[in-house]
């Protein structure tokens, strides 16, 4: 009885011993085909239009359009999904930018409705068209450095 428990503690002691092996094994073995790139911000890499991994590529390809991979590290940006995000956004916060600014020049100077289209109708396009692209850029960058995904539909299981 006693020879079978000290043959146990051998068979233990030599499988600790393997494992602590191919742990220290595998410890050395280095992983070289991701390179490392310096952290930014979701908010630097948004705002200058540069790609959320290494903050060198262009984010776009022409005025709105995302490159499909970017051309300094080839990150590949079909993961950036942004949808209506960016316009919902862009019309909060425009929206009440220039309705603000609107009412101040209307109670202020009491200009005539023609000036209202002529001053409010190029101003509130072209700060659209800039903020989209800003907005667009910075969830994108959201989109990579949360790791956002679409969401997936699991069937009807009930949760109670």
């Amino acid at each position: 009885m006693a020879k079978k428990i000290t043959a146990k503690k051998a068979a233990t002691k030599k499988l600790a011993t393997k494992s602590k092996s191919t742990k220290a094994k595998s410890k050395k073995v280095k992983s070289t085909s991701i390179p490392a790139y310096p952290p930014h911000t979701i908010l630097s890499t948004g705002l200058t239009g540069k790609c959320p991994r290494c903050a060198q590529g262009a984010l776009f390809q022409s005025f709105m359009k995302p490159v499909k991979r970017c051309g300094a590290c080839g990150l590949d940006m079909t993961f950036a999904e942004e949808g209506d995000g960016p316009a919902v956004f862009a019309i909060f916060i425009l929206g009440f930018v220039i309705v603000g600014l609107a009412l101040y020049v209307e109670f202020t100077f009491r200009p005539p409705f023609w000036v209202h289209i002529l001053l409010w109708v190029p101003i509130t396009t072209a700060m659209s068209t800039f903020a989209l692209k800003i907005i667009k850029g910075v969830m994108i960058a959201a989109q990579y450095k949360t790791d956002a995904k679409q969401g997936v539909w699991d069937g009807n299981k009930n949760t109670k």
